[in-house]
């Protein structure tokens, strides 16, 4: 009876610990997508931390407060919880791209271009990786490579003009003027105004 007794407090205890466990997930959902809808990054930082508080295994809520602190201008500690993703899940693509532009942005290049090699690695068709390693490509003296970087990206997503302006920039340094102004008048019919100024001002 004894025996009995005691099976059942312990089984009573494990239930309410996943009970507690479960909770503690469900209110970590709530804090992050209340973060989700935040236009203040601040704010939208406390909640991302308080959901990992919540559940330290939380890899969205990792990655998301660093590429909020990236927003902010906070590389460092942006890395720090962009490691903590890569680390809860190593093939999570959007970490690599988010630490990647960190270390672009602290001058870590080469650093930098790794990040999204991996980002692309794991996914293929992430069109801002191309755009991203592109850049720093360009920073580098790579334009060639960049130029494939950017003609990739709008392969993938064609309607995105920001893909557009970024080439005609290397197409300029390559003296490729009718490539860039085509990339120009392409951007301009996406909507980008200042490309139609652009456009009006340097291609006839």
């Amino acid at each position: 009876m004894k025996k009995l007794i005691l099976y059942v407090v312990i089984l009573f205890a494990t239930s309410s610990l996943l009970v507690s466990c479960v909770d503690d997930k469900n209110e970590a959902k709530l804090h992050y997508n209340r973060a989700l809808a935040q236009e203040d990054k601040e704010a939208a930082i406390k909640g991302y931390t308080k959901a990992i508080e919540l559940d330290p295994k939380f890899v969205n809520a990792y990655n998301n407060r660093g590429k909020a602190k990236n927003d902010l201008g906070r590389y460092e500690s942006a890395i720090k919880d962009l490691n903590k993703a890569i680390e809860l899940d190593p093939k999570l693509s959007i970490a690599y791209l988010n630490r990647g532009l960190s270390k672009s942005n602290l001058g870590q290049h080469e650093a930098a271009i790794k990040d999204y090699n991996k980002a692309i690695e794991f996914d293929p068709k992430l069109s801002l990786a191309y755009n991203n390693r592109a850049l720093v490509k360009a920073k580098l003296g790579q334009y060639e490579p960049a130029i494939k970087d950017y003609t990739k990206a709008i392969e993938l997503e064609p309607n995105n003009s920001l893909f557009y302006s970024n080439r005609a920039i290397i197409r300029v340094k390559l003296k490729n003027l009718i490539g860039a102004c085509a990339d120009v008048k392409k951007a301009c019919e996406l909507g980008n105004k200042k490309e139609c100024e652009k456009h009006q001002k340097h291609c006839k």
